[in-house]
C-alpha cells in the first residue's frame, strides 16, 4: 500500500474527476531551491500522518486515493521522474478536500418605459432580487519536498467546481490524470 502525506487542516484537496467549472491552477516554489529541483530525477511518497485524511468519504476512500496516486505518478513519469523505494531526490504528497460554498446573485427585473428612452417619457418599476445557490468547490494540492533537507520546495494547486462525476471509472482516471498533468506542468520551475 502506498503511503501518502496530508498536512491536515492547513491544506485542502480533492479528486476533481467531476469538474464542471473552469480549472484554476496555481503554483508556488522556493526560489532558492530551483537549482536542486532541476537536478531531481527520482521520487518517492511522503508518509501519511497518524491523523489521516479527515472524514470526507468523497476524498478519504481507497478508490479515490488510488486514482489520485496513479494520476500524480503518471504525470511525474511523463516528465521523466522515476519512482524509487529509497534514496529519492524528492518526496511527493497530496492533500484533498471538497468544501461547500454558497454564492449569491443579485439581479433587477426592470420593466416598463424609462425616462428618456428613445425620447419618450414614461414609467417603470425595478425590483431587486437576490438568489443563493450552493456549489461544491474541490481543491487538490500536490507538494514536493526536498528529500535531503525535508523542506517543502514546490506546491501546485488545482481548484474547480466539482460536478457530477462520470460513471465510467476509466474516464474518471483520465480526468484526474489531466488535472495532475496541468498542476505539475511547471515543475520543476524554470526560475
Amino acid at each position: 500500500m502506498k503511503t501518502l502525506f496530508n498536512l491536515g487542516a492547513a491544506a485542502v484537496a480533492v479528486s476533481l474527476a467531476g469538474c464542471s467549472g473552469g480549472l484554476n491552477i496555481q503554483t508556488d516554489y522556493n526560489p532558492g531551491a530551483v537549482t536542486e529541483m532541476r537536478a531531481y530525477r527520482t521520487y518517492n511518497w511522503l508518509p501519511e500522518p497518524a491523523e489521516g485524511r479527515g472524514s470526507d468519504a468523497r476524498v478519504n476512500n481507497p478508490i479515490t486515493i488510488q486514482r489520485i496516486v496513479t494520476a500524480i505518478e503518471t504525470a511525474l513519469e511523463a516528465k521523466g521522474f522515476q519512482k524509487v523505494t529509497s534514496d529519492a531526490d524528492f518526496k511527493v504528497g497530496w492533500h484533498g478536500a471538497i468544501n461547500s460554498q454558497t454564492n449569491y446573485v443579485t439581479y433587477n427585473d426592470y420593466y416598463g418605459y424609462g425616462w428618456g428612452g428613445w425620447g419618450y417619457g414614461g414609467w417603470g418599476t425595478t425590483t431587486s432580487r437576490t438568489s443563493a445557490y450552493t456549489i461544491d468547490q474541490g481543491t487538490l494540492i500536490i507538494d514536493i519536498v526536498d528529500a535531503a533537507s525535508n523542506e517543502l520546495v514546490w506546491r501546485g494547486m488545482a481548484q474547480a467546481e466539482v460536478g457530477q462525476p462520470s460513471r465510467d471509472p476509466e474516464e474518471r482516471q483520465q480526468q484526474l490524470n489531466g488535472v495532475c498533468e496541468r498542476v505539475l506542468a511547471s515543475f520543476p520551475p524554470r526560475g
